[in-house]
């Protein structure tokens, strides 16, 4: 048991990506902070994670995947070495991702044709179908027509463009989403559950965990998953970006006992 302040606690690790890490992109603060846990002599981590977000609309669309993802995934493969460097424990990883939707293969996806166009603030794309405007794109603004696409019904079509998870999946994995989004949400009180016109939805918060940590994940007596994750606050404002959830019941070594 640890009583105090976690900056001298041994089990919590803290670290930012260092100044050189950077290639492309100015430095930032970002990083990742792992604690310990021992719970009926179960022992895992929960780290805790913060890559970073893209910076322009039209430059994530250039590309397959964009320079972001690539960044975000070079920062997430770091962390994971780090983890393991440490000690091959099970581990839950969780926070903001900042992972995208491809933006220009989902643009790609829906036929539209495209214009480019100068203005007073820099480049504006507009993508048209049949003669009327499907979507305005600036730096950082995303204009969609048709904002229910991102919704509870289309999930699945979205989860097509959720590339940036893939590379990683021989050492993570994720319990399936069904739940919107979690990014960008208005900060208007009055209107919580629309999105901003800033970028293009996607899933930034995640919980994602090693295969020994989904291996903790128990199960019913009747089989069936106790396993829920989900958003929270669709109804209420909660800033730019939703919480996740992610609930279960865990067997731990006192319980394997008594079975």
């Amino acid at each position: 048991m640890w009583m105090g302040s976690l900056e001298n606690c041994p089990t919590v690790h803290k670290e930012r990506f260092s100044q050189d890490f950077w290639l492309e992109f100015a430095w930032t603060r970002k990083g990742f902070m792992k604690t310990r846990w021992l719970v009926n002599d179960r022992m895992f981590d929960l780290v805790n994670l913060h890559l970073f977000h893209d910076a322009s609309n039209l430059v994530s669309s250039d590309c397959s995947p964009s320079v972001y993802s690539a960044n975000r995934r070079r920062g997430l493969f770091h962390v994971l070495t780090r983890l393991r460097d440490d000690c091959n424990a099970p581990f839950f990883l969780f926070g903001d991702f900042n992972f995208r939707l491809d933006l220009r293969s989902f643009i790609q996806a829906q036929g539209w044709s495209s214009s480019d166009t100068g203005g007073t603030d820099g480049q504006t794309a507009v993508y048209e179908q049949a003669g009327e405007v499907q979507l305005i794109m600036k730096c950082k603004w995303f204009e969609h027509q048709n904002t229910k696409v991102f919704q509870d019904e289309n999930v699945h079509m979205l989860l097509r463009f959720d590339h940036e998870p893939i590379p990683f999946l021989t050492e993570l994995t994720e319990v399936q989403i069904s739940f919107p989004p979690t990014y960008p949400f208005s900060e208007n009180v009055t209107k919580p559950s629309e999105f901003m016109g800033t970028r293009c939805p996607a899933w930034c918060d995640r919980v994602f965990m090693s295969h020994t940590a989904r291996a903790l994940l128990q199960k019913s007596k009747d089989g069936e998953t106790c396993v829920r994750y989900g958003r929270i606050g669709g109804d209420v404002c909660m800033g730019d970006h939703k919480p996740v959830f992610l609930y279960f019941e865990m067997e731990t070594k006192i319980d394997q006992e008594k079975n």
